[in-house]
């Protein structure tokens, strides 16, 4: 008998009854429910819909986004967190700038990737949101109501289709 036959196996060759340890349905191979799906829809739905109003309206800029661009653009040219002026890049937390560069890779400016980056980060927003949400209050009504009060919240959508790290 090898060593590799038994695991799992208790004592007595009986199975043996360890803690189950739940796992996201995406990790153990099964399907996802329909309430899951639907949120997944309206997320998907969510970014669009910042899509839309990046394409009709532009990517907002703000003061701050000159500062994130030129920092994502020196991550890319291996120099660092460095400012446009070339000062150190201190004053801010580095994800967004990092998030830029990576989305960036792939022979893109990072003004061009900030636009989608925030449609996608606002669509995980509204199925993160959905999930709580699912998961602390009990109708799936409301649930499925305060996810499109979110998506459709006038304040969320315009600062989602800024290039800014609030967005994400």
């Amino acid at each position: 008998m090898s060593d590799t036959a038994d695991l799992g196996r208790g004592v007595q060759g009986e199975p043996s009854r360890k803690k189950s340890v739940r796992f996201p349905a995406w990790t153990t191979g099964r399907r996802p429910d329909r309430f899951t799906l639907l949120l997944a829809a309206l997320a998907v739905l969510g970014a669009v819909l910042i899509l839309a109003r990046q394409v009709t309206y532009g990517v907002g800029l703000h003061g701050d986004w000159v500062t994130y661009i030129s920092v994502a653009r020196s991550l890319l040219a291996g120099e660092g967190f460095v400012q446009i002026h070339g000062w150190p890049y201190l004053h801010w937390p580095p994800l967004y700038p990092m998030l830029l560069a990576a989305a960036s890779l792939f022979a893109f400016d990072p003004y061009d990737v900030a636009g989608p980056l925030n449609a996608v980060v606002f669509g995980l927003t509204l199925f993160v949101a959905g999930q709580y949400l699912r998961r602390h209050v009990q109708h799936p009504f409301l649930v499925i109501w305060a996810c499109l009060a979110l998506m459709l919240a006038i304040p969320l959508t315009r600062v989602a289709s800024h290039a800014i790290s609030e967005a994400p």
